[in-house]
């Protein structure tokens, strides 16, 4: 008898057996990883820097990393359980409170 444990088409031991496999039909392939990287663009809002006091247009996450490359911040909210580093904080243009911090921006000194 072929056994094609764990789907066996006849009756074991008085209990039903489970059902055959599904077929699997050919698809097209999608990169669905690729698709959680592909950052779509908001519309610009003004967001408010809390350790510099200034302002800046995000539209990206881009937008963020270059307000805190480009000028220095001397005051932060916090250092970084894990590098040390400046953790920032800044309102976006819906007023909702958001942090940033890039361990290797900071330890790699390319945040200011």
């Amino acid at each position: 008898m072929n056994s094609s444990f764990p789907y066996q088409h006849a009756d074991q031991n008085g209990q039903n057996a489970l059902p055959p496999p599904p077929q699997h039909q050919a698809h097209e392939t999608t990169d669905a990883v690729k698709q959680r990287f592909l950052e779509r663009p908001d519309p610009p809002e003004t967001s408010h820097c809390l350790s510099c006091g200034g302002t800046f247009q995000k539209q990206t996450i881009a937008d963020v990393i270059k307000h805190y490359a480009d000028q220095p911040h001397t005051q932060f909210h916090s250092p970084c359980l894990y590098c040390r580093g400046k953790v920032h904080r800044y309102r976006d243009g819906r007023g909702e409170l958001q942090y940033y911090h890039d361990c290797y921006r900071s330890t790699k000194k390319l945040d200011q």
